[in-house]
């Protein structure tokens, strides 16, 4: 009688049905009509539920993120598209609307206010309460973060809901009570090694009478479902929700570390935890930073939230150094050399060095510029929920308060869809017969290409391909032979067509390369090309080793954060 009495019938209703869903929605997609709407009167059970009562939400909550989570793609869609038929009542808003009508004719104010929340209520679709009701269960904020990956990964299909790709191999991270130090000794031993109450019920007109749809009207149901999601997520990742955590070899708990690690995929930690330390700080503060200014030192953020312990949001890696850098080389740490031994008859070193040696020593460095030289969101749950931008800016005024030396804040970023971009229109290009639209801009550049590529003998694919002579550093002056002159016309021709590819390539006025969208929206400006900046297989495949800086000027991020929002102007 007593668990009858906590739970209530209705929750030892829904119980059988939730252990039998996984196998049903597992089994078979399209659910039987049976069985669809008791997942139906289920999702409508949590919605109804009055706020003060949470043990009803809690139990259902649970079991349904359980079963969820144990589907394969094709029964969580199957489910998504459930929940998203979970719609307002069309008819309780309509009375709604007539009763605020009414009352604004009546000139009554407190009628008015009360037919206004009435009708805010109506307006808020099942779905969105069902999200708040599993955002409120433990581990529900994580998991409503992998929903919206399902769901974004259904959108991008034009098909059915293909197989998701296989999780990432995990690196064992060890216990987060432990140490990074002592992490890394233990892996080395063992050589191995993310509201209201309302009593509307589901819809007639917009639940029912969706249960047919396929195709588009399916589809819009899926985009008014994530864009519920992302709207929600957006308040719940806000900033004054987010803690900046300054990553650190000595006091970071080790498992925090190691989902950087195993997340981290501009740059992947291919030396292990060795790797990791030298990008968390240190550096090469004795060594020659490019351009010939001595130091560098590295620094590691991360933005978390509290109800997602222990996972890195998104992070981002900074190189404070001398210069804005020109290459990859300059900013990402490199093993240290192997120790010098000295020869047998060299006498030892002194003790006690000469005070004159002593004064000659260097002033300690003082770097100028941060380099932000990689950022990484690993949740793609989190796409359109505004992290990144506000990382680079609360880790940038850290570093200013840090480092009172420091200037300037620049990034040191890829551009990933140059050479697709490119492709498609060299494509364009030889088909209109190297005319163009507009033999004055980009129908000459990229003729312009096509002419020094046949010159140098090349092909197309050939600044895409194996690292080779023509990745070697663009020509400042001096005489050059036929050879040299030939690849430097090649190299200054995708310099100035990655250019326009970043500034002009647009859609709907937002840049077409999302790194530069990304930036260019925090209100950075692009302000450099640098060719041969990563010589890496993936820097050579996506964009000829291409690699560009952003300039993040903190009292002018906001205006171009505006004139971009309204123009899309490229700054």
């Amino acid at each position: 009688f007593f668990f009858s009495h906590l739970l209530g019938r209705r929750l030892l209703e829904f119980l059988p049905f939730m252990f039998r869903l996984r196998a049903l929605l597992r089994a078979c997609p399209p659910l039987p009509r049976a069985d669809e709407q008791r997942l139906r009167g289920l999702l409508r059970e949590i919605a109804q539920t009055p706020p003060g009562d949470d043990v009803l939400p809690a139990r259902l909550g649970k079991s349904l993120m359980s079963a969820y989570e144990a589907l394969q793609p094709p029964g969580r869609l199957g489910f998504l598209s459930i929940l998203a038929r979970q719609d307002v009542d069309l008819s309780t808003v309509r009375r709604s609307c007539q009763n605020l009508l009414a009352a604004e004719d009546d000139c009554r104010a407190a009628a008015s206010l009360r037919a206004r929340g009435a009708l805010r209520e109506a307006l808020e679709p099942p779905s969105e309460r069902i999200i708040g009701r599993l955002a409120q269960q433990p581990g529900g904020l994580r998991f409503l973060v992998a929903m919206r990956a399902d769901l974004l990964s259904a959108l991008a299909q034009r098909g059915p809901f293909a197989e998701a790709a296989p999780p990432s191999p995990s690196l064992s991270p060890p216990a987060a009570g432990s140490s990074a130090a002592t992490a890394a000794a233990a892996t080395a031993a063992a050589a191995a090694a993310e509201a209201g109450s309302v009593a509307s019920p589901l819809a007639a007109e917009g639940g029912e009478a969706g249960e047919g749809e396929r195709g588009e009207g399916l589809r819009e149901r899926w985009r008014a479902l994530d864009g519920s999601l992302r709207r929600l997520l957006s308040t719940w990742f806000d900033q004054g929700l987010l803690k900046l955590e300054a990553l650190s070899w000595e006091t970071s708990p080790a498992g925090l570390l190691g989902r950087v690690m195993q997340y981290e995929r501009v740059h992947p930690f291919t030396g292990g935890w060795p790797d990791l330390q030298r990008r968390l700080g240190g550096g090469d503060a004795d060594g020659a930073s490019e351009g010939g200014a001595a130091g560098r030192y590295n620094r590691m953020f991360a933005l978390t939230h509290p109800r997602m312990p222990g996972e890195p949001l998104v992070f981002v890696h900074v190189a404070l150094v001398g210069e804005v850098p020109s290459r990859l080389a300059a900013v990402l740490p490199s093993a240290p050399p192997l120790p010098s031994v000295s020869p047998p008859s060299a006498p030892p070193p002194s003790a006690s060095p000469p005070a004159a040696a002593a004064s000659a020593a260097p002033p300690p460095f003082a770097p100028t510029t941060a380099a932000f030289y990689s950022i990484s969101s690993p949740f793609s749950g989190l796409r359109g929920v505004p992290v990144g931008g506000l990382l680079i800016k609360q880790a940038a005024a850290s570093l200013a308060a840090a480092e009172p030396s420091l200037r300037t804040f620049v990034t040191l970023s890829p551009v990933p869809g140059f050479r697709t971009w490119l492709t498609a229109r060299l494509a364009r290009q030889r088909a209109s017969g190297g005319g163009g639209e507009d033999l004055s801009g980009e129908g000459a550049a990229l003729n312009g290409l096509l002419q020094a590529l046949s010159a140098a003998g090349l092909d197309e694919t050939a600044p895409f391909s194996e690292l080779g002579p023509l990745h070697g550093p663009i020509s400042t002056g001096g005489v050059q032979s036929p050879e040299q002159e030939r690849a430097d016309a090649v190299r200054r021709s995708l310099v100035g067509l990655c250019a326009r590819y970043l500034c002009r390539a647009t859609q709907r006025q937002r840049a077409l390369d999302p790194v530069a969208g990304f930036h260019m929206r925090n209100g950075a400006a692009l302000i450099a090309i640098h060719w041969a900046a990563n010589p890496s297989s993936y820097g050579l495949e996506e964009s000829a080793s291409i690699m560009v800086n952003y300039h993040y000027d903190m009292p002018e991020v906001e205006a171009r954060h505006s004139a971009y929002v309204a123009k899309g102007a490229c700054l």
